[in-house]
């Protein structure tokens, strides 16, 4: 039984049968892995791609992915994986998981990373993690009374930017542009009154602000 807090040793086994012995030593080593997180996100646009992501461990590990579309090569001595994407001809984002598991032990995970390939289409999803509730459908952010912050990552196949209400000072919206996806990071302020507040941001195509392509409603209850 190993203690609460990890410490390196080892522990000897012996065995004696007959007039013979056998003896077997089993080391406890710390797993150290980077990044620490159990799940890291790895965003690709949506042309054939490729993107090495720091992956350093102490142990030797292998690598299974779900998705047929995307191919993981590992490459310890460098400490990264390699992650091979085919064109994402397809009108939604698509996803995959790549789980990293000790060699030997493929029940046990030490990262998954999510992989999420953008598209040509006009797509939302709101980033892990986030304190409020995103519908895509109906184009609703509800945001706690404590506020907070979340990012709302956006496809498209044009230059867009975002507008809010002028005068609206207890949100704020900042647009930015990584590998085919716009970034919206969104804070919202804490609520000091009870009264329910709303703000509406718009998203205007950058050629052409007159043309709104959608509308995302912020909701603070």
């Amino acid at each position: 039984q190993a203690p609460e807090e990890y410490s390196e040793g080892y522990i000897l086994l012996t065995a004696n049968c007959g007039g013979y012995s056998a003896i077997k030593m089993i080391s406890f080593l710390e797993r150290q892995v980077t990044p620490g997180e159990d799940i890291v996100t790895v965003r690709i646009p949506s042309a054939s791609f490729f993107r090495i992501v720091e992956y350093d461990t102490n142990f030797e590990y292998t690598v299974t992915s779900s998705g047929t579309w995307l191919e993981v090569d590992s490459d310890p001595d460098a400490g990264s994986l390699t992650f091979s994407a085919s064109e994402n001809k397809g009108s939604t984002v698509r996803t995959c998981t790549v789980k990293v598991s000790p060699k030997g032990n493929p029940d046990y995970v030490c990262t998954t990373f999510l992989v999420i390939q953008a598209t040509t289409s006009l797509t939302y999803d709101i980033g892990p993690g986030s304190p409020f509730k995103f519908d895509p459908k109906n184009l609703t952010l509800e945001a706690p009374s404590e506020g907070g912050d979340a990012d709302i990552w956006i496809t498209f196949q044009q230059d867009i930017v975002v507008t809010g209400t002028e005068g609206v000072e207890w949100t704020k919206s900042e647009l930015s542009s990584t590998e085919g996806f716009y970034r919206l990071a969104i804070h919202v302020d804490a609520k000091e009154s009870e009264e329910p507040r709303e703000e509406k941001v718009q998203i205007r195509l950058k050629a052409n602000d007159s043309i709104i392509v959608g509308e995302i409603t912020i909701i603070q209850r």
